[in-house]
């Protein structure tokens, strides 16, 4: 509305200013009969005008004569954005709905997304090699009822001889019969006078390789406290299985490192995963906001008030005429 209310006398003034122009070069006709005046830009016409077709014409001549033209020509030729198909297509591929709206925004959230792929695959990938390498450290130095060394020299200690001794488990129990050691070590913590103990899985699952390391029950399965240096307290001590506070094993500290490198590389590849679905979130929202933002920009400048000068035959002379239309 504001846009029409100043060009309107735009127009004015500038046929007014310029009427002694048109007639000192003599663009007035002058009727001696009726003593009215019309202008003749027959010449001016043919001046503007450029071989073509008369739209070219008349767009040359429009603009010669009017400098504000040119913007709303353009908005008829945008067309509406679908705010479903927006959203949904950044959510299918973070970005794509931007680019479907028309937006730069796109490459910021395709970068995200190729980021985030990148995170995930990297630590995913890191921290499943270490968890192979624990794996494989835990079975050549940890010893459920072995009696010899991943070197081969004899044991003294492994964890079933220290269950065994501290929980009085009867020699007639297999020491591969779980159900059986469950029942026992139950039956003595209940009793009283022993200490709760953790029932070793009977399978290698993650619940196994986390508690070998983690509890100090299961230190005496790794082989290095046979080790006179590291664990004087152990030598000649017929009571050794008393106390598990304060034996040391090297072996076992590795171990625990290894595993920790491992859950912080799977940790970091599921903040990867989860810095993916919130990009695929925000861009999904930021695409259909940009598509009901430009609907409404589009409806907005369909709707103005649309001044243009056309050029009319008139008593045989063109003349500028001025023409104001309004889409609905």
């Amino acid at each position: 509305m504001k846009k029409s209310m100043i060009i309107l006398p735009v127009i004015i003034v500038y046929f007014v200013l310029n009427t002694s122009g048109f007639a000192e070069s003599g663009y007035f006709m002058h009727n001696t009969e009726s003593a009215t005046y019309f202008p003749d830009l027959s010449e001016e016409v043919l001046a503007v005008q450029s071989p073509g077709s008369p739209e070219d014409g008349d767009i040359q001549f429009r603009e010669a004569l009017w400098p504000f033209g040119g913007k709303d020509d353009d908005v008829a030729a945008e067309k509406p954005k679908s705010s479903r198909k927006a959203f949904f297509l950044s959510l299918l591929v973070p970005g794509l709905g931007e680019a479907y709206v028309g937006s730069k925004r796109s490459l910021v959230f395709l970068g995200i997304e190729a980021a985030s792929w990148w995170i995930y695959f990297t630590n995913n990938r890191e921290g499943n090699d270490i968890e192979s390498d624990y794996e494989q450290w835990a079975g050549k130095y940890w010893h459920y009822n072995d009696t010899t060394s991943s070197s081969g020299a004899e044991l003294n200690y492994n964890y079933w001889g220290w269950l065994q001794r501290k929980y009085e488990i009867p020699v007639e129990i297999n020491p591969t019969d779980y159900a059986a050691i469950n029942d026992w070590l139950e039956k003595k913590t209940e009793s009283g006078g022993f200490e709760s103990v953790h029932n070793l899985p009977s399978t290698k699952t993650q619940q196994y390789y986390e508690m070998i390391g983690k509890y100090d029950q299961f230190v005496f399965g790794w082989e290095d406290v046979d080790n006179a240096d590291l664990n004087p307290q152990l030598v000649d001590n017929l009571l050794w299985y008393e106390n598990t506070v304060g034996v040391l094993s090297p072996l076992r500290i590795k171990y625990m490192k290894m595993r920790g490198d491992s859950n912080d590389k799977l940790d970091a590849a599921q903040r990867g995963i989860h810095i993916m679905l919130i990009n695929r979130v925000l861009s999904a929202i930021d695409a259909g906001r940009l598509a009901y933002k430009h609907n409404k920009k589009l409806d907005s400048d369909l709707s103005m008030i649309r001044v243009r000068i056309v050029q009319k035959r008139i008593l045989d002379n063109n003349v500028p005429m001025l023409m104001v239309s309004k889409e609905f």
